[in-house]
């Protein structure tokens, strides 16, 4: 199985949009997050659209943060004990309390 290059979002394709070169172009602002936010930027500016090349896919993505692990309780997140998720939720949630 393979996926063509030109169905896939990249951070490259957000640095493209208007927004993505007025981000490009900051001065004293430092984040781990760019690649995230040249995906979101992307993602924004084509949702906007009347007719997204990607409009199926958004249908499908959570339509709110209860759906990430991120923001579960720790009575749920306790069922990703074992896995390699929570080492990556946990690194998450310290870079972004550093970065806020």
């Amino acid at each position: 199985l393979s996926i063509p290059l030109s169905c896939c979002i990249t951070p490259a394709m957000g640095k493209q949009t208007r927004a993505g070169k007025l981000f490009a172009k900051r001065e004293g602002f430092k984040t781990d997050f760019e690649d995230q936010i040249n995906l979101a930027l992307f993602i924004l500016e084509e949702k906007g659209k009347d007719d997204p090349f990607y409009k199926t896919y958004f249908r499908c993505l959570p339509q709110n943060m209860e759906d990430y692990p991120l923001f579960w309780p720790d009575t749920y997140r306790q069922h990703l004990n074992g896995s390699s998720m929570i080492a990556s939720i946990e690194g998450i949630k310290e870079t972004v309390e550093k970065e806020h």
